[in-house]
């Protein structure tokens, strides 16, 4: 299977364990996965931050609506290595308990990332890829939430993809993409200060929700 976060252990009252319990302290954890398990110089790879979320308890989009903190990660990586932009599948919209309208999720979700690495990278040795992952819980409260989360690949001339490289397949088809100035058009009528936006639609289509990018609403 694809490659999975991986944990020291250690022993009792360790660094380890004292971070397994702050883990389980959360209302949300997330888990570390890759689609290789071997990696080629200069050759780009995809990871995933698999978020699952406590029953009644949310977090948020990248842009979060009238309230809230979107996840964000800070890597640590091997020298040379760089990471994109997280990537979000598309959000819900719902008012939370302030009766505020906010963009997130109320369930399991998955956030992906792509590493390049370098073309000189040394192949035959193992890599660890590191970050801290923080977010903003809430339910009736909000909490802020942190936690470490590492991955042990190892490099090769001839990388092998493994099968579950579907599932992040999946994943990348829940990730909105760009519309295209075929698609979408923004006019004035006559001069006035509304502006009509015409969004065209694969045949069939019956439901379609819209979420700004930034801010909670159009201006």
């Amino acid at each position: 299977e694809y490659a999975r976060q991986h944990r020291k252990r250690g022993r009792p009252g360790s660094a380890a364990q004292d971070a397994a319990a702050q883990d389980a302290a959360h209302n949300a954890r997330v888990e570390l996965l890759a689609d290789v398990q071997t990696v080629e110089p200069g050759k780009p790879f995809t990871v995933a931050l698999r978020f699952e979320i406590n029953p009644e308890w949310h977090l948020y989009w990248k842009n979060p609506g009238d309230a809230g903190m979107p996840p964000e990660v800070q890597w640590a990586l091997p020298p040379g290595f760089v990471a994109g932009e997280l990537q979000f599948p598309a959000p819900r919209a719902f008012k939370d308990k302030s009766d505020a309208m906010v963009f997130g999720y109320e369930e399991a979700f998955t956030l992906l990332a792509e590493i390049t690495p370098p073309d000189d990278l040394r192949t035959g040795s193992p890599l660890r890829i590191e970050g801290t992952v923080k977010w903003l819980e809430c339910k009736e409260v909000c909490l802020p939430g942190k936690q470490n989360v590492e991955l042990e690949l190892t490099t090769s001339d001839q990388p092998r993809v493994e099968n579950a490289s579907l599932q992040f397949v999946a994943w990348r088809n829940l990730v909105p993409v760009p519309a295209t100035a075929q698609e979408v058009s923004l006019a004035s009528e006559n001069g006035a200060d509304t502006q009509q936006l015409s969004i065209a639609v694969p045949a069939g289509t019956q439901v379609m929700e819209f979420f700004p990018a930034e801010g909670s609403s159009l201006s």
